[in-house]
């Protein structure tokens, strides 16, 4: 049996932001550790431990964001925040909640979409086959 688990951020999606360069060492700074901390929360409340992937892992992330009135036609979101960034806060924050390492991951499907509702990231995860 594939193993699915598939939840829920609302709020808008923040991107991960590269760590400082600091005296010698590399600082993360609060938002992210918040943002993520607020990503891992939603995972755990929406999974309640019925699912951790051991395996090779497939994802989907969707980061939907407010339509602006000058793009009412235009369904994906070209502007500011790399892809990368938005998939990156979401693979740190599920590191040992739902798998044991980010490594797993093995396909990502990932989009920046424009929404009439609110503004979210909607997760899924797979057993990758």
């Amino acid at each position: 049996m594939i193993k699915k688990l598939c939840f829920t951020v609302k709020g808008k999606p923040e991107s991960w932001k590269r760590p400082n360069y600091f005296k010698g060492r590399y600082l993360k700074g609060k938002g992210d550790r918040s943002n993520q901390a607020y990503i891992a929360a939603c995972a755990r409340s929406q999974n309640v431990g019925k699912v951790f992937f051991t395996g090779p892992v497939e994802l989907i992330v969707r980061c939907y964001f407010k339509r602006p009135k000058k793009k009412c036609l235009e369904k994906y979101k070209i502007t500011r925040g790399d892809i990368d960034n938005y998939q990156k806060a979401v693979f740190d924050s599920l590191n040992s909640v739902v798998y044991k390492d980010d490594a797993q991951i093995v396909v990502v499907h990932a989009y920046k979409l424009y929404t009439d509702d609110d503004e979210r990231i909607e997760v899924e995860l797979f057993d990758a086959q």
